[in-house]
């Protein structure tokens, strides 16, 4: 008989606490919200996995973060995906051709460096921006982590809270770098929502390469952030 308790054997769950429809794609596919955590928490964190189809390295660690639940204290929203569309089919750009990491409201502007980064017709024309708009604004959370690659670094970009991007950095053993777009960053979710929020919101480009210690570490670092911020 093994000497392995059932709770050794079974792995830690985070208990979910509320599901939330945000929005849906172009193509209809349901963009969801799960938090972990009460919905009285005066910390409030949401993390999202992905928004560019082709850049997929946070949803591991949205995936940990589930089972491992929210930190003591804090509620914390997961989103997978803002981009489902996208992630189908593995690119950048959502069903319409539309790069929505330069679709929001904040230095919005017509041209794009590259079609990849095609704005839009206009600002936060798609269904998939005004999803994380509204349900920001909803939420108004204290931090949001969001997951792109593969610059490998936390970005300082016109950072609101450098004590919180260099204590994450460290704990992912990464480098702190400034993503500048080549120059200024249009139409971006991370610019708009410090410009219009209290929270602060963080850029994280992870490498290429992705494995299981590095998303353990990567999680907690999360979570410290989920925390602290």
């Amino acid at each position: 008989m093994s000497n392995y308790s059932a709770a050794v054997l079974t792995p830690r769950v985070g208990t979910l606490t509320e599901r939330r429809v945000i929005g849906r794609s172009v193509e209809g596919r349901k963009i969801v919200a799960l938090r972990y955590g009460p919905a009285t928490a005066t910390q409030v964190a949401v993390v999202i996995g992905q928004m560019h189809g082709n850049e997929t390295g946070g949803i591991p660690i949205t995936n940990r973060l589930r089972q491992l639940g929210a930190p003591a204290g804090t509620a914390m929203w997961i989103i997978k995906t803002v981009n489902p569309d996208a992630l189908v089919r593995h690119q950048r750009k959502n069903a319409r051709g539309v790069d929505i990491n330069r679709n929001s409201p904040d230095l919005w502007k017509g041209t794009a460096r590259a079609p990849d980064y095609y704005p839009g017709p206009s600002a936060v024309s798609e269904p998939e921006t005004r999803a994380y708009v509204s349900f920001l604004d909803a939420v108004s959370p204290d931090v949001v982590l969001i997951y792109h690659q593969a610059a490998n670094g936390v970005d300082s970009y016109h950072a609101k809270d450098m004590t919180l991007v260099n204590g994450l950095a460290r704990r992912m053993q990464m480098s702190v770098q400034s993503f500048n777009c080549d120059g200024e960053c249009t139409g971006t979710l991370t610019g708009w929502f410090n410009k219009t929020h209290p929270g602060t919101a963080l850029t994280v480009e992870l490498p290429a390469s992705v494995n299981a210690a590095k998303v353990k570490r990567w999680t907690s670092a999360a979570r410290w952030a989920v925390k602290t911020g």
